[in-house]
């Protein structure tokens, strides 16, 4: 039984190496769903391929919202991993580059106010495990019986997508940031349930060009994700789980002008096979409370991950 279980949480191990996410990329928020973190043997080469389709009050980096719009965008990403031997644990780099197109009308008129498309912020990603994943070869991987296991993983946003500084809503944030996320992944069956615990903090540099000739800064961001999954069928799992933020008050020109974002949100995911070395990934999340000002999105996720 032991052995079967080991094949079946092998077969859909998808990398240690996600983030935003993971999920490709989700503007650097959330990582979604369960089971997004999952070890694999070490020299292996992870390819991950997202779509995200998003509605919401927010640029396309949802930590930035624009009250009395609303955007419409979608992403499509491609991520690639490197899992190593990192002092005896699994970890290794990453990095994700997306092209995104985002179309923002104001509310009150029905004005469109932004259509536009390019690339976005390309993130460079690091992953560590800190237990339960020891870096193995494919042929100890094998035998390998998942056990509750937590990793730190660590994305750096970089300021290189497109970025209008006439516009309120924008493909690129036009700023550094700096996201770090701890997973704490809890089995007692040999992988058959998890209950993902996913706490992470984004911090923010300034954008300086904020319509032409502001300064636009914000405070951190914390999250707060959880998610139980269950395997229904060999290869196939189901999931379910909240995913909570709160701060990011926003200034401009350090005049706030929004104040602290307390979110919650809905989520939903599911995992099956695609082909040999292949997972895919579905996931749904929905805000379903929010405070004045907050960020408030449905959002939609494909994801594709192959090992090599």
């Amino acid at each position: 039984m032991r052995k079967r279980n080991a094949r079946r949480i092998a077969s859909l191990a998808a990398a240690v190496v996600t983030s935003a996410l993971a999920l490709g990329w989700s503007g650097g928020t959330h990582a979604q769903a369960g089971r997004l973190f999952l070890a694999v043997p070490v020299e292996s080469n992870i390819a991950i391929v997202t779509y995200n389709g998003s509605r919401s009050n927010t640029w396309l980096d949802e930590a930035l919202t624009v009250p009395g719009t609303e955007s419409r965008s979608q992403t499509g990403s491609v991520l690639y991993s490197r899992i190593m031997d990192v002092f005896g644990r699994t970890g290794g780099p990453g990095i994700s580059i997306p092209y995104s197109g985002i179309l923002t009308t104001d509310q009150s008129t029905g004005q469109v106010v932004q259509d536009s498309n390019g690339f976005g912020d390309p993130s460079l990603t690091f992953d560590v495990n800190f237990f339960g994943a020891p870096a193995m070869t494919a042929e100890q991987f094998r035998s390998f019986v998942p056990v509750t296991y937590s990793g730190l993983h660590l994305t750096l946003g970089t300021p290189w997508g497109s970025y209008d500084p006439n516009s309120r809503t924008n493909i690129g944030s036009n700023r550094w940031s700096f996201k770090a996320l701890i997973n704490y992944s809890i089995t007692s069956d040999g992988g058959e349930t998890w209950l993902d615990f996913y706490p992470s903090v984004r911090i923010f540099g300034d954008n300086d060009e904020y319509l032409v000739t502001q300064r636009l800064s914000q405070r951190p961001i914390l999250g707060l994700e959880a998610h139980y999954s269950a395997t229904i069928a060999p290869r196939t799992w189901w999931s379910i789980g909240l995913i909570a933020s709160a701060g990011g008050a926003i200034e401009i020109d350090d005049a706030e002008t929004a104040v602290s974002q307390e979110t919650l949100r809905f989520a939903l995911g599911a995992g099956f096979p695609a082909w040999p070395g292949g997972t895919g990934i579905l996931a749904w999340n929905r805000t379903i409370a929010r405070t004045d000002g907050a960020a408030r999105s449905n959002n939609f996720m494909v994801q594709f991950i192959h090992k090599f």
